[in-house]
């Protein structure tokens, strides 16, 4: 088995984070040295040489499940500050690739209302945060 299998075995079936997107890989072929990859997205179908596959896979990341558990204040701010970061990273990233292609700027707006949705829950959950503080 290559390389490239070995990762995509890893990584089948799973939900993964691909930039801002939610993606699970369905399947693979090889043909000719290249590997199609298969998703659950219709649109979503990658083509790589075998020996690109590996740096390629390397940017999913897997899904990261979220559970409801009470946090103190000091917490929240953490995982606040740290979504933020994420955030500023993935408009930096935007924004170099919008200057190297500028075919690349229909895709940045699209993230950047993302981040714009992101930021605004993050908002209405900090006042939800307050307004529970106050009822202790």
């Amino acid at each position: 088995m290559t390389p490239a299998e070995l990762k995509i075995q890893q990584l089948l079936n799973l939900e993964l984070e691909y930039g801002i997107k939610i993606i699970t890989i369905k399947g693979y072929d090889i043909d000719r040295g290249r590997m199609k990859i298969h998703t659950n997205e219709k649109e979503d179908h990658f083509d790589y040489t075998l020996e690109d596959v590996p740096d390629f896979l390397s940017k999913f990341k897997p899904l990261r499940k979220v559970t409801a558990v009470q946090t103190s204040d000091k917490d929240a701010l953490l995982i606040i500050a740290a979504n933020a970061e994420r955030l500023k990273a993935i408009l930096v990233d935007s924004i170099e690739k919008v200057t190297k292609d500028p075919n690349y700027v229909k895709q940045a707006t699209v993230i950047n209302n993302n981040v714009n949705t992101i930021v605004n829950i993050t908002k209405t959950q900090l006042d939800i945060a307050k307004v529970v503080n106050r009822m202790k």
